[in-house]
């Protein structure tokens, strides 16, 4: 990695900027563009070679003049690159960034004008000096970095202004009547070492013959006062503000007759050595010396006569000036008493007089003397600049010379000399090394571990900018050689701004981010460039291999981007660079690289690696470092990966047949899987049963057959060659020493994905699954990866797991168990073969692999294989005795003779036999535990059958109408809530730790997410189910009917129906509680609620419904409605209960449902069931079932029960007709509001007979408005099939009265008058024969009969104008005193009117008031009928 000069952002209209400086300029340019209008069409005969030479010299001087105003601009970036301002004379623009996430080219950052103006606020003056200070945040969030920017103007009056980023001027002071040359900046840096002392903050303004310097904390806080000032100003619509003044310190340097700049290095204290012989020098033989060396801030100006000068300044000399604070105090104090007098007296000061003292010129304060301490003197030589080092150790000047010369201004003098840089611009980069050094040394263990060294090294590089020769330089400082040169433009400008953010302390400045650039070049073309310099430029000689190495390996990278793999001398171009490179590690790292390059063939990289380590190898072994064995052994692991690679490779070109054409003639699929399952043929016939059901619901999704065939870069990408310690490494070292031969053990990467695995299995065992390889051939191949036989296998199991396609070829299961077999014999036998009461370690990993797998149907193969192997290699253990039989045979008759190899062949043969024959009984614990495995995974394979049948709803229009009951509750917003749910996945090891109602709970799972009827779960007569059946395709219907069957013999415990139900309930439940908005989960659950047959069950599953979802919600609604008074807003609903209001009224209507079945469930009707578990999952842990906690749970507390049930009533009516006015919890009294939400097994004190008459009025106005309500919603036009949910209501309130205490008569009669006025006289006449007060009955129809004649009266037809006039004058005043508004339904027929006049006559007795008025009313109706 070398130096690059990189694009950082850009002036988006540098034009702009450059018409608003210099408008000249654009005025010459477009008068020359415009002197051309036909002025050279005519023929003035002139000879134009005279001119020729002249026009070109005045072109050009017009070009360099366009570029050079850059130069004659002050220009100052803040260090935090958000503020760029650009002046010239009077003017100043101000350009802020911005980001352009549009950008392509690599300048997102881009400074737009944000503010410009003229300065000239006194005539002549200009703009002299520019600089921009981030000021710190003092905010928790953003501690460390930059809150606004400060920009700050020095004029040529004296002045220095300080604005903010929007042009506002905050402070305004005159420090010294003379043209302000430097302003310069010191922040606070986080010292590196204990040695150094801490350096406050300090701004140093240079004028021609004075020095001011301004604390920084003191400037900070009154910036910040300013700021605040400014911005209560602004929004109180004023735009007058008092800055305070600045207090500062102000040095008349002496001794040195002109100075141009000036920079500070900070207060630094001398050694006791130099204390001491400077006393001695300045007082003599009798000098005193002080026991702590002085404190002095150190000044080293650039200029003439002398060249360079020192100045110090003892601390605590000189106090900072403070009469312009005093003058300040003083003014104001003045103001206040003559403002104060002038009310007395009644006058006040004129204009004039305010004029005059707001133009008086301030007080400017003498300077103190400061003489040079000592100096460069060269009487022809003048400094131009000097510019500090961040190390503030070193600065550099530029003279009239044109030499650039390095100062160490710790000891006063010049330390080297740069010629030919005539108007050179300076600037500093430090450069922290990214990564420290680093030993190795060996630990307890053997392995290597890494100590640091130290805090991190850091380099410092001087940049040099000449513009008359175009170039930019970059130096290693102090002594070091040119690191890095370009070419650029010669009107650019250099900036180094030398400080960071002002207000930072020790604390703040640890969590500051560094500083975006600390050099960039500015082109007169807008853009603007940073230097990247990497540290191990700065090496010194003896390092220089490394930078070689860095660079070579630069140049492979490059290569490797543009490999040429066709031209043979590309690749001998990387060997040789390989070979050329000196340092082992950056070797290996460009070995590595060119291993992981895409396109690169095997051989080309065996011959590279084996180049490499050939090299290494010709060293001798004792002067060998560690390094270098280190690149050798991977050399030799990468070297045994490609022949391996190449070996697999050329495996999987061969085109064979693992059984042949004849052998699949001869045997049949069954007798295949006999033979390599080691099963009998009962045990096939349900194994292909089984496979067979799963294929039919298994989901066929169409894909492309994925490419096992992988290049070399992603083979070798896929082993951990890094993870070896030190004694491996020598080890292995030794080895190649006496050229002995061994296989290395390889990794696979820890970070490799689940895809990258599956790519490399089927690079390695693909073709021999599919029978287009041959095992034999394999074998090799196989071994020589080196990787163990755990990680073979998990890489085999994890491919065979995800191809479900191989399923669809039985005889695949021939080739896995070949390759079982020939992994598992490069285990050790006492792993894979244990004893008959031990459990094999290698076997354990492949049954917690497969129990881990939610591919069941592969699953199930896979274990079946493994079972099969696992036998079969127990066969020559279990023929051992047989043998020793043999060999004591042998001894005894010496003349039989016995061929050993038959021998064997017959007890293996015997053997197997007896595995498959049904009379065998397997004694092992390790068989045994396969046995219980596949068990399990043929369970667990049943299971999923069930779980991939997705059932469709068919169209209302087919449905019959036994199954709209069912149908009714589900809608579209349910169908949508249900597509949202994941997949149901099953494994054996979620089985094993999912308690022992797992399978019930998985299929309730499956049950709630597409809606199965409850109806399907029982196990009943078809005559039963068939209610419900008709919502559900025929074909889906057998399949789920098949399948339960199956799944009922499995797990005939487990799925018993009440425990069906009771976890289908709780799954709605749950479903129900995660999305409160869908209303029909909480439905469903309460329908599958009321299919749990046992009671005690039933009720417990009630019992923890209500106490675990739904009594938090209908507290909540109910403390809400007892707050609002009504009925809540929907935005109210989602804060407070979160759900809207119409999914509000919805619940309530179901916690209503769910505290009536909680009410009437008679606990004492069933006994208490018991649970059982299957004998294959006895093993079964977890959580506690939801069946086996509900029959735990107490019986409750039926009047506490009705108590809740009567609450939530009245909350559903309020929901339901928007009431107004209504509190429910304030219908009950003290004990039953103290009562309410807590637990239904408690006793506390409950409501009594004995009721306030106030809150009985209340409840029977309530209950009233309800029934008003109810009635006033029915259409008012009554039918006799009328059938309106508003009817259910008027009984639900009568239940609610006898809860309540309230008189049902009353709510009774009121019933009737709002039928009768809703024109309702059937359903009326039927509740009117329930009311016992017949008298206050007639009474009150009287009211409703006198309506609707009034309605007659009122408005009468001309039919009718007669029949009214024979009616008695007091029967008719009586008529229009009632009012007909009242009525909802005005035009009832008289007929119905004179039918219930004549209730009225039965309902009153002849000795009551209003019986004469009845008779009245009977004799007029039937005057108007």
């Amino acid at each position: 990695m070398s130096c690059s000069l990189t694009n950082f952002g850009r002036i988006q209209d540098i034009d702009a900027v450059k018409r608003f400086l210099f408008p000249n300029i654009e005025g010459d340019l477009a008068s020359s563009a415009t002197s051309s209008d036909g002025w050279d069409d005519a023929d003035w005969k002139w000879q134009e070679d005279d001119f020729e030479v002249n026009d070109k010299e005045e072109t050009d001087g017009k070009k360099a003049q366009e570029k050079s105003w850059f130069q004659d601009c002050c220009i100052s970036l803040s260090p935090t690159h958000d503020i760029l301002v650009i002046t010239y004379e009077e003017k100043a623009v101000f350009l802020t960034q911005k980001w352009d996430e549009e950008e392509e080219s690599g300048t997102g950052y881009k400074y737009h004008i944000s503010f410009k103006r003229n300065f000239n606020t006194i005539e002549g003056e200009h703009i002299s000096s520019v600089m921009c200070v981030p000021l710190a945040s003092q905010k928790r969030s953003s501690q460390g970095g930059p809150d606004w920017t400060c920009i700050m103007i020095g004029l040529t009056s004296g002045y220095v202004h300080m604005y903010t980023e929007s042009g506002c001027l905050l402070i305004s002071q005159l420090l010294h009547e003379e043209p302000v040359l430097k302003l310069k900046c010191r922040t606070y840096e986080i010292p590196r070492h204990s040695g150094v002392a801490e350096q406050m903050e300090e701004l140093t303004i240079l004028y021609p013959t004075v020095l001011v310097t301004i604390d920084g904390f003191s400037l900070f806080q009154s910036l910040r006062a300013c700021r605040n000032q400014v911005a209560r100003a602004a929004a109180s619509g004023s735009d007058c503000i008092q800055p305070p003044p600045l207090a500062y310190k102000k040095w008349n340097l002496q001794d040195q007759e002109k100075k141009n700049d000036i920079v500070s290095t900070g207060v630094t204290t001398p050694c006791s050595f130099d204390q001491m012989s400077t006393a001695s020098i300045l007082g003599g033989y009798n000098a005193t010396v002080k026991p702590s060396p002085p404190a002095s801030s150190k000044y080293v100006t650039s200029g003439y006569a002398p060249y360079v000068g020192f100045y110090f300044a003892l601390e605590g000399s000189v106090q900072p000036l403070m009469s312009d604070v005093a003058l300040a105090v003083a003014s104001k104090l003045k103001t206040a008493l003559f403002t104060a007098a002038s009310g007395w007296f009644g006058f006040k000061s004129s204009g004039e007089d305010q004029s005059n003292g707001s133009k008086r010129k301030p007080k400017v304060e003498p300077a103190n003397s400061l003489g040079i301490r000592f100096g460069l003197p060269d009487l022809r030589r003048h400094g131009n600049s000097i510019t500090l080092s961040p190390s503030r150790t070193l600065a550099v000047t530029n003279d009239s010379f044109g030499r650039v010369i390095l100062i160490d201004v710790t000891r006063g003098v010049a330390i080297r000399v740069w010629k030919g840089y005539r108007d050179a611009q300076c600037g500093w980069i430090q450069v922290t090394e990214t990564e420290r050094d680093k030993t190795e040394t060996p630990n307890k263990k053997g392995s290597w571990q890494t100590k640091s060294k130290g805090p991190s090294r850091s380099a410092v590089f001087l940049v040099i900018y000449a513009p008359r020769r175009g170039i930019l330089e970059v130096w290693n400082i102090q002594q070091g050689p040119r690191v890095a040169a370009f070419n650029v433009d010669k009107s650019c400008r250099l900036v180094c701004p030398g400080y960071y953010i002002m207000g930072l302390n020790s604390t703040t400045a640890k969590t500051a981010h560094p500083p975006s650039f600390q050099s960039c070049l500015l082109q007169p073309d807008g853009f603007i460039k940073t230097i990247t310099i990497p540290f191990h430029l700065a090496l010194s000689d003896k390092n220089s291999k490394r930078a070689r190495d860095i660079h070579l390996l630069k140049k492979i990278t490059l290569s490797l981007q543009t490999a040429d793999t066709q031209n043979g001398q590309w690749e001998e171009s990387i060997m040789q660079t390989l070979l050329n490179m000196k340092i082992p590690s950056l070797k290996q790292q460009a070995l590595e690289k060119t291993l992981h390059a895409k396109g690169l063939n095997s051989s080309f990289l065996t011959k590279v690696v084996t180049e490499i380590a050939d090299q290494i190898c010709s060293q001798d072994i004792q002067y060998r470092s560690y390094e270098s064995k280190r690149l050798l052994h991977y050399c030799n692991v990468q070297l045994q990966l490609l022949y391996a690679y190449t070996a697999i490779k050329k495996v999987n070109e061969i085109n064979g047949s693992a059984i042949s054409e004849d052998d699949g003639a001869r045997q049949s699929i069954e007798q295949v899987l006999m033979s390599v399952l080691t099963i009998t043929k009962t045990e096939v016939e349900d194994l292909l049963n089984l496979l067979n059901d799963y294929q039919q619901v298994h989901s066929t999704r169409v894909h492309f057959q994925p490419d096992f065939m992988i290049n070399t870069s992603s083979f070798i990408k896929c082993f951990d060659v890094d993870c070896y310690n030190h004694n491996e490494i020598d080890k292995h070292s030794e080895e190649q020493t006496r050229n002995l031969s061994t296989l290395i053990q390889t990794h696979l990467h820890g970070s490799l994905s689940d895809e990258q695995t599956l790519r490399l299995g089927g690079f390695m065992f693909k073709s021999i699954l599919a029978g287009s390889s041959s095992i034999n051939d394999f074998s090799v191949a196989l071994k020589s990866i080196g990787l163990a036989p755990q990680v073979l296998m998990s890489v085999l199991l994890q491919l065979w797991l995800s191809s479900e396609e191989l399923l669809q070829n039985l005889t695949s299961l021939c080739n896995l168990k070949d390759l079982m077999i020939e992994i598992s014999q490069i285990v050790e036998r006492n792993e894979s073969v244990p004893t008959a009461d031990t459990l094999s370690p290698w076997w354990q990993m492949v049954r917690d692999t497969l129990s881990k797998t939610t591919s069941v149907c592969t699953g199930l193969t896979a274990a079946m294989v493994a079972r099969s192997v696992a036998m079969a290699m127990r066969l020559p253990m279990q023929g051992t005795d047989s043998k020793q039989i043999q060999e004591k045979f042998q001894e005894e008759d010496t003349e039989k003779d016995i061929d050993d190899t038959e021998m064997e062949k017959v007890s293996i043969d015997k053997s197997s036999e007896s595995l498959i024959s049904e009379e065998w009984v397997s004694v092992s614990l390790d068989i045994e535990q396969w046995n219980l495995l596949v068990d399990q995974l043929q369970d667990i394979t049943a299971i999923s059958c069930l779980l991939m049948v997705k059932p469709t709803k068919l169209p209302a229009s087919t449905e019959t109408a036994a199954s709209k009951a069912w149908s009714s509750s589900q809608d579209s917003t349910l169908y949508t809530a249900i597509e949202n749910l994941q997949n149901i996945e099953v494994s054996v090891d979620k089985m094993l730790h999912g308690g022992r109602g797992i399978v019930s709970e998985i299929i309730a799972k499956w049950v709630a997410k597409y809606g199965i009827p409850p109806s399907m779960l029982a196990d009943s007569s078809p005559s039963v189910q068939e209610v419900y059946e008709d919502t559900i395709n025929k074909e889906e219907k057998d399949r789920i009917y098949g399948s339960l069957s199956a799944l009922r013999m499995r797990f005939p415990s487990s799925l018993e129906p009440d425990v069906l139900y009771s976890h289908s309930t709780w799954q709605y439940i749950v479903m129900w509680n995660k999305t409160p908005e869908v209303s029909q989960y909480l439905q469903q659950a309460l329908f599958h609620l009321s299919f749990i047959k046992n009671t005690v069950l039933q009720h417990g599953i009630c019992y923890m419904m209500w106490h675990t979802f739904l009594v938090k919600k209908v507290s909540a609604a109910a403390y809400l409605m007892e707050k609002v008074g009504k009925a809540p807003k929907d935005r109210l609903c989602r804060k407070d209960i979160g759900m809207s209001e119409i999914a509000l009224g919805q619940f309530l209507d179901l916690a209503c449902e769910t505290l009536l079945k909680l009410y009437q469930i008679e606990v004492e009707a069933s006994a208490v069931p018991a649970f059982s578990i299957e004998d294959t999952w006895q093993k079964i842990s977890g959580p506690t079932s939801i069946a086996e906690l509900a029959i735990d749970q107490p019986q409750c507390n039926y009047p506490l029960v009705d108590l809740h049930r009567q609450l939530c009533t009245i909350m559903h009516a309020v929901m339901v007709f928007g009431m107004r006015s209504v509190k429910p919890m304030s219908l009950f009294d003290s004990k039953g509001r103290n009562a309410l939400f807590k637990d239904l097994s408690s006793n506390p004190q409950l409501p009594t007979h004995e009721i306030d008459v106030k809150l009985l009025s209340a409840r029977q106005q309530i209950l009233c408005r309800i029934i008003s309500s109810a009635v006033s919603s029915l259409p008012i036009t009554a039918n006799a099939n009328t059938t309106h949910m508003a009817m259910e209501w008027p009984n639900k309130v009568l239940q609610l009265g006898l809860s309540l205490d309230v008189d049902v008569d009353v709510l009774k009669r009121h019933y009737v008058c709002q039928l009768y006025g809703s024109g309702y006289d059937a359903m009326a006449q039927e509740v009117l024969v329930t009311v016992h007060e017949h008298a206050e009955m007639g009474s009150q129809l009287l009211d409703v009969v006198g309506q609707r004649l009034s309605h007659v009266v009122v408005n009468p037809d001309a039919s009718s104008l007669g029949k009214l006039s024979r009616l008695p004058p007091s029967l008719i005043s009586w008529i229009k005193s009632l009012n007909a508004v009242d009525l909802r339904n005005r035009k009832t027929p008289l007929q119905d009117t004179a039918i219930l006049i004549g209730h009225i006559v039965n309902q009153l007795p002849e000795d009551h008031v209003q019986y004469s008025l009845a008779i009245q009313l009977v004799e007029a109706v039937d005057a108007l009928m």
